[in-house]
């Protein structure tokens, strides 16, 4: 169900970022063949970073709301699964673990601001990361993707803009 689930939200992500748009023609007409959509949140935040409730109260949530899933993405923290005991139900609800990634960038060429943060969803995780300062954005942005991959997980860029820490380019890289 887990991989179902993260299969038809990259098959999504890629599809979309690379199928032209025509005006008259609905997104995926004839390109997309998958005939049960997921909505799910991949970067949801708990007490146990800068979230506003508990990582229990948040799953709650989306599961009141018919999420199929929801990633708990807290900052360098992986979720402790007795934190959610007695939400999950196999073919209807699930939580998965992440963590976001906080990496810092000095590039002082960029910005005057000595911590160009960089954010990177950990998806599927199952150790911490942590937290790392790097010089220039672009090699930190590898970085806390290389780490994701290297545990299995599957990386997500979070907020590029949050800041302007990231730019088109860095991204196309």
């Amino acid at each position: 169900f887990v991989m179902k689930i993260l299969g038809l939200i990259f098959s999504f992500l890629i599809i979309s970022c690379r199928l032209p748009r025509q005006p008259e023609q609905q997104a995926f007409q004839k390109e997309f063949h998958y005939t049960k959509f997921y909505r799910g949140n991949t970067h949801a935040h708990s007490t146990r970073s800068d979230g506003d409730v508990e990582p229990k109260i948040v799953a709650q949530w989306y599961k009141d709301h018919d999420y199929p899933f929801v990633f708990i993405t807290d900052h360098e923290k992986v979720l402790n699964r007795e934190d959610i005991a007695g939400l999950e139900e196999p073919g209807k609800f699930i939580v998965i673990s992440g963590e976001e990634v906080s990496f810092y960038a000095n590039n002082p060429k960029r910005s005057a601001r000595p911590n160009n943060r960089v954010h990177v969803n950990a998806l599927c995780s199952s150790k911490t990361i942590g937290k790392k300062r790097l010089e220039l954005v672009l090699e930190t942005l590898q970085t806390a993707i290389d780490d994701s991959v290297a545990q299995g997980a599957v990386a997500q860029i979070n907020h590029p803009n949050f800041e302007w820490a990231l730019t088109y380019p860095d991204i196309l890289h």
